[in-house]
């Protein structure tokens, strides 16, 4: 049988490996791939007759000369996964990283939510009194005057109208008050009587009457009396100077069945700055 040389089927070689002989070449350690290369090419030549009866043999060195469909029935099954290997030797330490520059400050955030109020706090002491305020402006006046008269002991007995006390005033307004004891005496007991008098102003036609009426009942020694006080107030209003004055009136006239006299006749003014 002749023994063909491998190498002329495969013009991809290198010149010297092309020449070598495949007796030479044999010593040199089979790989996976050189046999799975040689196994496909048994099968792809379609057989033993064929194969025969050329009498060449062909070296396969490259996958890429064997027919995808016939490499990938030539792939074996995996094999057990070898044993770990050592921990290599520590590698040496790096030398030490440089600080980076300062990164740029940020922006200010958003406001957090307002807290929950806290308790009430103690009270602080008491503070020092303040500056003493301006003075206020000056109200009217209440009262711009005030004028007053008192008279003596008067009998008046069978009298009308008669002066008991007077007082002159300016133009104004005025408040006037006056009061007036009166007394009745009779020698006789019961002896009925009664007196008017009146508090008025001469330039207005305001005026107050009191009046009172009895019986000497009231036996004081030899006689019998009565007394009593007649109390006046009235306002007024006057444009020009006039007179205040209170005037009594016997009104039974009782000529000398009994006697009238006045005592602690006065008369207060009150001047105002306008009566209302």
């Amino acid at each position: 049988m002749k023994t063909a040389d491998f190498t002329r089927m495969d013009p991809q070689r290198e010149p010297e490996q092309r020449r070598v002989p495949v007796h030479q070449r044999s010593h040199r350690c089979l790989s996976y791939s050189n046999v799975a290369a040689t196994l496909a090419l048994v099968i792809a030549i379609g057989g033993g007759s064929a194969w025969a009866a050329q009498h060449v043999h062909y070296l396969v060195t490259s996958s890429n000369q064997i027919k995808p469909s016939v490499l990938k029935k030539l792939h074996g099954a995996k094999g057990t996964t070898g044993a770990k290997g050592t921990i290599g030797a520590r590698g040496v330490a790096g030398t030490a990283a440089v600080n980076g520059a300062a990164g740029v400050s940020g922006g200010n955030g958003a406001n957090g939510a307002a807290g929950v109020a806290g308790p009430t706090g103690l009270g602080g002491p008491t503070g020092g009194s303040g500056a003493i305020g301006a003075t206020g402006v000056t109200g009217p006046n209440g009262a711009v005057a005030g004028y007053s008269a008192a008279a003596a002991d008067i009998t008046f007995t069978g009298g009308t109208d008669t002066l008991i006390v007077s007082k002159d005033l300016p133009a104004g307004d005025f408040i006037l008050s006056g009061a007036a004891t009166i007394t009745a005496v009779s020698a006789n007991a019961s002896t009925p009587f009664a007196v008017q008098c009146t508090l008025s102003d001469t330039a207005s036609t305001a005026s107050d009457t009191s009046q009172f009426q009895g019986l000497t009942s009231f036996p004081v020694l030899a006689f019998y009396h009565n007394a009593f006080s007649l109390p006046f107030v009235v306002a007024v209003h006057t444009t020009g100077p006039s007179t205040a004055e209170v005037t009594c009136t016997d009104a039974f006239n009782g000529g000398n069945s009994y006697a009238v006299l006045v005592s602690n006749a006065t008369i207060t003014v009150v001047q105002t700055a306008v009566n209302s």
